[in-house]
């Protein structure tokens, strides 16, 4: 009596395997690992892509922080009191600006004061200072210059590592 291959306990597709000639079992061979080949290379393209979104996302995110950083560092100013002196006036000027970024959460807190010192880089009746105001025990570096004349105060937060890292200079106007 006739059974199938299959419940003798053989394999048709080993059968109708064995039955192709030689050459086009060669054949099926070269274009399955063809195929997995094709599929190797457009897997690897395809991965190109996928890095080429990552770089295009961590441009996006350095613009991102540079706008930030820009944002961190852009010039304050204030009155020059009268009879005040330009460095105490520039300290107080800049613990403000320190206490309402605490408030806002912009830094960690609490301040913790400022000290300013005279920079060499004096033009006519500007005075130059660098400053480090502390809050939550870090320090923070700024630049000021005040301004006689006019009698105006002017600061800007400076972060030496962005200066370097994301090219944002220090605004002219605090004297950077």
């Amino acid at each position: 009596m006739w059974m199938p291959t299959a419940a003798r306990g053989g394999r048709p597709s080993a059968l109708i395997v064995s039955r192709l000639p030689l050459w086009f079992r060669w054949f099926l061979t070269l274009l399955f690992f063809g195929a997995v080949a094709v599929a190797f290379v457009a897997a690897l393209q395809g991965s190109g892509d996928s890095s080429q979104r990552d770089a295009a996302a961590l441009l996006q995110a350095n613009r991102k922080t540079r706008q930030v950083v820009i944002g961190d560092e852009a010039p304050h100013s204030s009155p020059l009191p009268t009879g005040a002196a330009p460095r105490l006036a520039l300290e107080r000027a800049i613990g403000t600006d320190i206490r309402v970024r605490v408030r806002r959460r912009q830094l960690g807190g609490p301040g913790q004061g400022v000290r300013c010192a005279a920079s060499d880089h004096r033009r006519g009746a500007q005075l130059a200072f660098r400053c480090i105001a502390r809050a939550g025990g870090f320090p923070y570096p700024f630049v000021g210059v005040v301004d006689r004349r006019t009698r105006r105060l002017i600061w800007c937060k400076f972060d030496p590592a962005s200066a370097a890292q994301l090219g944002v200079q220090v605004s002219p106007r605090c004297g950077g």
